[in-house]
C-alpha cells in the first residue's frame, strides 16, 4: 500500500487524477502480530504513527505522503503539489523525527488555545525509549515500519480498543535512569496534557488553564540550534511560573545528542513510567518542625 502511495506521491501526472484511499483499520495492523510479537523497532515505529489527528496537528501520514484529509469525510487525497506539511525525505531518520516534531509544534502554535501535538494512541516503555535514546535500534528496520503502520487509522474507538490490546503484549522491563532519560522526562510533560496536569495536582494548582505549547515551541527551538542547556532552563522555567519548585543540580546538561532527543519528544511512553522519573527534578520538601 506505501509503496503504491509513494509513486503517486512523486508523480504529478498521478496527483492530477484526483486519487483517493482511506487509511486501513489499525485493528487489522495488530492482527499482523498476534502470532509473532512486535519487535523493539516496531514497537517504536506503532507509537510514532499512531499520533492522534486533529484539524492541528493531522495524522502521521500527512508528514510521510503529500495527502489532505478531505473535508467531512474518510478519504484522504493528493492535491496537484504536495503540502508544506509533507516534510518526510530520504535523510536519517532522526532529522525526519525532528523535522515531523517542529512541524507540530509550529502548526499547534499558531491556533489558539495551542495545546501540544503530541498525543498517541499506541504508547511504548521506557526501555524501549532508551534504546532510541542510546542508540542502540536499528534504524532502518525501524523505518521500513514506520512506512508500514502510518497507513493505518488508529482514531476510532474499535481500533484503540484494539491498540491496547496489543500495547498490553509489550515486554517491560525497569531501565536504569541515566541523564538522557532524565532529560527526557523533563521535556515531555510540556508536550503532553494528561502528564502536565498530573503535576500539577499534586502540586494542587489549577491545571486547566494552564499552556504548555509555548515552551514546548522554545524547547523545541532550544534543542534545533543544539542549545541543550538553553533547552533545560526554558523548562525549569516553565514549571517554575506555575508554582512547580525544581531542583537545581548545578550540573551542566552535556554530552547528549539534542537531535535524538526532540526526536525522542514524539515517541509516546507510557505517562505513569516518565512521571516516576520527573519527580527526580522535583526540589527535595523541607522537613516539618515539630
Amino acid at each position: 500500500v506505501i509503496g503504491a502511495l509513494e509513486k503517486v506521491d512523486r508523480n504529478r501526472t498521478f496527483r492530477r487524477n484526483n486519487v483517493r484511499f482511506q487509511l486501513l483499520p489499525g485493528e487489522w495492523a495488530t492482527k499482523l502480530f498476534r502470532h509473532d510479537p512486535a519487535d523493539r523497532e516496531t514497537r517504536l515505529a506503532m507509537g510514532i504513527t499512531s499520533m492522534a489527528g486533529t484539524p492541528i496537528s493531522p495524522p502521521f501520514i500527512s508528514h510521510r505522503i503529500g495527502v489532505e484529509k478531505e473535508t467531512g469525510g474518510a478519504h484522504w487525497k493528493f492535491p496537484e503539489s504536495a503540502p508544506s506539511r509533507r516534510i518526510w525525505s530520504d535523510t536519517q531518520l532522526t532529522k525526519n523525527l525532528c523535522a515531523v516534531a517542529e512541524r507540530r509544534v509550529m502548526e499547534a502554535l499558531r491556533k489558539a488555545p495551542s495545546r501540544p501535538p503530541f498525543s498517541a494512541t499506541v504508547r511504548v516503555n521506557l526501555d524501549d525509549l532508551l534504546a532510541w535514546l542510546s542508540d542502540d535500534v536499528d534504524e532502518g528496520r525501524m523505518r521500513l515500519w514506520i512506512d508500514r503502520l502510518c497507513v493505518f487509522n488508529w482514531l476510532d474507538e474499535t481500533n484503540r480498543k484494539a491498540a491496547r490490546e496489543l500495547q498490553r503484549s509489550f515486554t517491560a522491563s525497569r531501565p536504569t535512569v541515566d541523564g538522557a532519560l532524565a532529560l527526557y522526562a523533563l521535556f515531555r510533560p510540556l508536550a503532553s496534557d494528561w502528564l502536565f496536569r498530573q503535576i500539577l495536582r499534586e502540586r494542587g494548582i489549577q491545571a486547566e488553564k494552564i499552556a504548555t505549547c509555548a515552551h514546548l515551541g522554545r524547547v523545541v527551538a532550544m534543542l534545533r540550534r543544539r542549545d541543550m542547556i538553553a533547552a533545560v532552563e526554558v523548562a525549569l522555567e516553565a514549571y517554575h511560573c506555575i508554582g512547580v519548585p525544581m531542583a537545581d543540580f548545578n550540573v551542566l546538561p552535556t554530552g547528549f545528542d539534542p537531535d535524538r532527543l526532540l526526536a525522542a519528544l514524539i515517541i509516546p511512553v507510557r505517562d505513569k513510567q516518565v512521571l516516576d522519573i520527573f519527580r527526580r527534578w522535583r526540589s527535595p520538601a523541607e522537613p516539618k518542625k515539630e
